[in-house]
């Protein structure tokens, strides 16, 4: 398995850039997700869509099949929080 990091997070799917490949488009995969500010992390399933080849590293784009909806929430949550606070500055 991959380790990545969440580019961007939304209800139907998010974007990952990791350097390991991961599978290709139309490949099922499941995702470990860590939540933010917290040790914990949040199991989801994804469809991947796309995959981009950067050099040395992959950009990955997933459409979420499950995931807990507590865990979405918190995970939305904080990207608004930033989103806003990058508003004000």
């Amino acid at each position: 398995h991959a380790l990545g990091l969440t580019i961007n997070f939304s209800r139907s799917g998010l974007c990952f850039i990791s350097k390991e490949a991961v599978p290709g488009p139309r490949d099922i995969i499941d995702l470990k997700i860590k939540l933010p500010d917290e040790d914990k992390y949040a199991s989801a399933i994804g469809d991947v869509l796309w995959k981009e080849n950067l050099g040395d590293k992959f950009l990955t784009g997933v459409k979420l099949i499950s995931m807990d909806t507590e865990a979405k929430c918190i995970i939305l949550d904080k990207a608004y929080t930033m989103w806003v606070d990058k508003m004000r500055t």
